[in-house]
């Protein structure tokens, strides 16, 4: 048993795993939990990630400043520079090394010009104003571990493309990035041509410049090929357009509404009839703009449309889902309004009009036989996310509150629970130490599983009612010195004189253990307490997450030494040896995932068993901190839908 590595040293070797692409998913969900819950590693994680851009940016910088050199005729004493994009004939660039030359030693006689046209203060100072630039840059971008900037392979002429932005990222909830090596996850919420969304689950809602909405959901694959659509290669897309201007492309049509009738297809190009010229539509092809050496303006395209591998889905004023499954055949399910279907290469036949509540599919029939079928009427199809969730606030749920009784969120103390039999504890009484027995659950407490006396003596000791056990508690006496207790921050005259002679009531002006005045959980050796997370999340359904418990754990006593243990789902996830009275309120936070069923928190003897009656714990301020559904608002009313309203009045 050794003690738990730093979090900050620890989000620094995750880190450096991150950006040398070496990171395993275990190491990433390792990083997830520690950045959420703990404030000063969070801020250890961004600043190490300035540092690793500006660093980056400060070798482009050196590199410019030698492009600067060789343009004016300078020699420069640094060693040979490769082309910084690989596209010359130069080795793979490598950070060029500086030599002080017998000129940067010379009296400045020559005045301030002479002295910067020297080669090396020359680099200095372009690489220096660079690189000023650049930092003051880095400091407004916020990073995360998975957003790591893109690399683009260079253009054939060295000029790297300019993107084109075409909408933005306006939602996410609980988006977890495809695995694939060679996906990037985007860094920004700019959506530009030619970028790919790869999800592994969640949902990311897309808003067009244009107006349109897209929801997508993992897993998923889809690109943004165009200023008013993009290819769906995997999973389920949500497409909301508005009728008339709203949502749609702007081109030369002025509504941006087309008629069924006024649609017709000509050898892969989309005409509408009338007097204005063809319009080179994306429908049909797939080509992502975005690495065009000099990027045209976007093309005007004034129907929203959504390609698959099978199909090509049309909108003509909609709200609209697509699915495409792993062989690439094609669902689409029209909610409102009017879509165009057309199976790819199937021929004049192979085009079908869906209306409200319609559904069609591109799906194979004996084997090499692949179809369009409209399925008719199929009602409100539940499969497609129409709605992203509303957004959460980080919260906390009291664990005094709850260990007396409540269900997080008030203030009930004074209160606790017998580690012996799992019965209330209602009154401090004195007595003899409070043998074990087993696991005991709680059956009073809906929030609390169970308690129980850790002997490492006994081999397997149980710390769930799930039957998780744990071989590694130390041996101990097998008994607890006083029940588990929710003492408040601030005691009454009444309370303090009733309970002066017990040990919690000891530290009335140790603040160091409670800074949030939230009150004690007392905890005396040896003794074990676990929580049922799944009775919280049903007692608090606008709950999101549980993102971890957070208390300061503290010895009361100058003569105590205790160890301190917590699990989750029998797993361990913190363990502190020596804890004694000098090392004042020491900072725990225990992580939690999604599917976290249980929280054990244990206290052991810390040296000697037979002076275990010195070994007063307390955590201080212990709280649940999660992430709390806000109640949604409801959306203005569109400016057509009050001409709706009106016209039916």
């Amino acid at each position: 048993m050794t003690d738990p590595p730093n979090n900050a040293d620890r989000v620094l070797v995750l880190a450096e795993s991150i950006f040398d692409n070496t990171a395993a998913e275990k190491e990433l969900a390792e990083l997830d939990e520690v950045l959420l819950s703990d404030a000063g590693s969070r801020k250890r994680y961004t600043d190490y990630c300035r540092l690793q851009v500006a660093l980056r940016i400060e070798l482009r910088a050196q590199h410019a400043a030698g492009n600067v050199h060789r343009r004016i005729g300078i020699e420069t004493a640094a060693a040979p520079l490769a082309d910084f994009d690989g596209s010359g004939d130069g080795a793979p660039f490598s950070a060029p090394l500086i030599h002080p030359t017998r000129g940067y030693f010379k009296k400045a006689s020559s005045g301030i010009i002479g002295y910067f046209s020297q080669e090396l203060p020359l680099s200095l100072l372009i690489a220096s104003a660079i690189m000023g630039m650049a930092i003051l840059l880095a400091g407004h971008i916020e990073v995360t571990h998975r957003q790591i900037a893109e690399r683009s392979s260079p253009s054939p002429s060295g000029v790297e493309p300019t993107l084109v932005y075409v909408g933005r990222i306006t939602g996410i909830a609980g988006v977890k990035w495809s695995e694939d090596p060679n996906y990037i996850p985007p860094i920004s919420v700019g959506v530009a041509l030619g970028r790919k969304y790869k999800l592994k689950s969640g949902l990311l809602k897309i808003t067009y410049d244009s107006g349109a909405n897209v929801i997508l959901e993992g897993p998923c694959s889809y690109e943004v090929d165009s200023t008013a659509g993009g290819y769906l290669a995997l999973g389920k897309l949500f497409a909301k357009v508005g009728t008339g201007g709203e949502g749609r492309g702007t081109g030369e049509v002025v509504s941006g509404q087309l008629s069924v009738t006024s649609v017709k297809e000509e050898g892969g190009r989309m005409k509408a009839e009338g007097n204005r010229p063809n319009v080179d539509s994306l429908a049909t092809r797939h080509q992502p703009l975005a690495t065009n050496p000099s990027p045209p303006s976007p093309l005007p395209s004034p129907l929203f449309t959504v390609r698959t591998p099978t199909s090509v889905v049309t909108d003509l004023g909609t709200e609209f889902g697509v699915e495409v499954d792993g062989r690439g055949y094609t669902v689409s399910h029209v909610f409102h309004g009017v879509v165009r279907m057309e199976m790819i290469g199937g021929g004049e036949n192979a085009v079908l009009l869906l209306h409200e509540n319609e559904s069609a599919s591109i799906e194979s029939y004996g084997g090499s036989t692949v179809t369009l079928a409209k399925k008719g009427q199929s009602g409100d199809d539940s499969r497609f996310v129409r709605r992203m969730p509303p957004p959460s606030k980080l919260g906390v749920l009291d664990i005094l509150d709850i260990v007396s009784g409540g269900d997080g969120l008030g203030a009930a103390r004074g209160a606790g629970i017998d580690p012996s039999s799992g019965t209330k504890a209602v009154d401090l009484l004195h007595g003899p130490p409070i043998d074990g027995g087993g696991y005991r659950t709680v059956d009073w407490n809906p929030l609390v599983d169970g308690a129980f006396i850790p002997d490492g003596k006994a081999g397997d000791v149980q710390i769930d009612s799930a039957g998780n056990v744990f071989a590694g508690f130390p041996a101990t006496t097998a008994v607890t010195h006083s029940p588990i207790w929710a003492r408040a921050a601030d005691v009454s005259p009444t309370e303090h004189a009733r309970y002066k002679t017990f040990w919690m009531f000891n530290a009335l002006g140790n603040w160091q253990y409670m800074p949030k005045r939230r009150g004690l959980l007392a905890m005396h050796a040896n003794v074990g307490l676990t929580f049922d997370l799944d009775a919280i999340r049903r007692a608090h359904p606008d709950i999101v997450r549980l993102h971890g418990f957070h208390a300061w754990i503290g010895m009361m006593h100058e003569k105590g030494n205790a160890e301190i243990w917590a699990f989750a789902d029998g797993m361990l996830k913190y363990h502190r040896k020596e804890l004694v009275e000098v090392n004042g309120g020491v900072s725990i936070d225990v992580p939690l995932n999604q599917d976290s069923r249980f929280l054990t928190l244990v206290v052991t003897d810390g040296d000697e068993p037979s002076r275990d009656q010195y070994d007063w714990v307390v955590f201080g301020d212990p709280v649940l901190r999660v992430a709390i559904r806000q109640p949604e608002q409801a959306n203005p009313t569109t400016k057509n839908e009050k001409e709706e309203k009106n016209k039916t009045r």
